[in-house]
């Protein structure tokens, strides 16, 4: 069985087409070095 979710500027779409990825992490400061950019954009 399948839902399907009402999006305005899509349409209907397959509930399976989205999937939660986890609570969102706090955004580093624009001056924290790419390894901090790394963990916090690629989990």
């Amino acid at each position: 069985m399948s839902f399907l979710l009402s999006c305005p500027q899509c349409g209907p779409r397959d509930v399976y087409e989205f999937r939660w990825g986890g609570e969102r992490s706090r955004r580093p400061p624009p001056d924290s070095p790419p390894e901090t950019w790394a963990r916090y954009l690629y989990f």
